[in-house]
């Protein structure tokens, strides 16, 4: 059986202008969220308990660029980050940088494909974009804030120290 429509359906709505500006925002919210959500594969491989090392911080359109490189496994020691996701939704955040630590943590949440931080004193950061490749090991976060547009690049702790001992094997023969 058929259903008819009428123009309360939301179909012929949708072809309306005022409807298309009244409703598009939270359909293509809603798609957006759908489309890109987290997997249980893709959330325990975030949850990783070795957790995850900085390869590069950078922070764009601010009137220059920073990249931050000293995060590259090839210069070790420069400075090195870790970022650990708890299964209870709890993270921690460790940075060296010239020989200090910083260590912040706090909670966090996944709501589609994005991430929240909520440091220990409650205050947002994010929410971030995160794309998680399951196949590279890798995590990128992304967040524009004031036009300025911030990206990490994060790989797995256990492919980073697989990746290191290679290249010392490789070196070494």
């Amino acid at each position: 059986m058929m259903q008819e429509l009428t123009l309360s359906s939301p179909v012929l709505c949708l072809l309306h202008l005022r409807c298309v500006t009244r409703f598009a925002p939270v359909l293509m919210m809603a798609a957006v969220l759908s489309a890109s959500a987290l997997t249980p594969d893709e959330m325990k491989l975030l949850q990783d308990p070795a957790g995850w090392e900085y390869l590069s911080i950078t922070d764009a359109d601010n009137g220059f660029e920073t990249h931050h490189v000293c995060f590259d496994p090839a210069t070790p020691n420069t400075c090195k980050g870790s970022l650990l996701f708890r299964p209870d939704m709890t993270f921690k955040k460790s940075i060296q940088v010239h020989g200090q630590t910083i260590n912040r943590g706090g909670t966090y949440q996944v709501d589609g494909g994005n991430i929240l931080f909520l440091d220990e004193f409650n205050n947002k950061d994010g929410p971030y974009t995160a794309e998680l490749n399951p196949d590279t090991k890798t995590l990128v976060l992304e967040m524009v804030q004031a036009g300025v547009h911030f990206r990490m690049e994060l790989l797995q702790a256990k492919e980073l120290r697989k990746r290191r001992e290679a290249r010392q094997k490789s070196a070494a023969s």
